[in-house]
């Protein structure tokens, strides 16, 4: 039945986003961390993974633009540079691969700064925007092993790593402290933290 819900919702999503992946509905169907293979047209298949003990901080600012044409976008810079882009990729998908082998202690780490190699590519593709910027630095600056964007980009949802949970909280009520402060963002400001487990 997982399989049956994830097609049809896939078929949704391609309404709304003309090239989805499939991951974001896999992940709202599927439980646990899950590192996911694209199999165009169809859905992902997908492999658990354990991540190590650490805790997130969520937050978001508005969207400057619609997935579709953020996917646009990238499908305009790869016609211009194709080899480039499908580099970029690659290393994207490499830098997941090796997030997914990391294990004992300094893995937290590690993974921080798996996060902040992605987020610069990311940032380099035109999918980051200031606001998402100033945030990732704000998270770093108050302990964050590493941050990046989530989902399709062009503002959005965001995260940090942290060490601890009374650190992830501090940088917490610091980020809603920023983002309340900031009158270009309209909506409340927010941060969630949680466990990565």
């Amino acid at each position: 039945p997982v399989e049956e819900l994830w097609n049809a919702a896939h078929a949704l999503e391609e309404v709304f986003h003309g090239t989805p992946s499939g991951i974001d509905t896999g992940v709202s169907l599927l439980e646990g961390s899950s590192l996911f293979y694209p199999r165009p047209p169809g859905i992902p298949s997908v492999k658990a993974v354990t991540l190590p003990s650490g805790w997130l901080v969520i937050g978001a600012v508005p969207r400057t633009g619609s997935t579709a044409d953020l996917v646009a976008g990238i499908r305009e810079r790869w016609k211009m540079d194709p080899t480039g882009i499908e580099d970029l990729m690659q290393t994207l998908g490499s830098i997941s691969e090796s997030a997914c082998r990391l294990t004992g202690a300094p893995a937290l780490v590690q993974l921080g700064e798996l996060a902040d190699r992605a987020q610069a590519i990311l940032a380099g593709l035109d999918l980051s925007t200031p606001a998402v910027d100033d945030a990732l630095e704000l998270l770093r600056d108050n302990g964050a092993l590493g941050a990046k964007l989530s989902g399709a980009g062009g503002g959005g949802a965001f995260f940090g790593m942290f060490q601890d949970e009374p650190m992830a909280r501090t940088a917490a009520g610091v980020l809603t402290e920023w983002l309340g402060s900031r009158p270009s963002l309209p909506t409340g400001p927010f941060s969630l933290v949680m466990s990565l487990r």
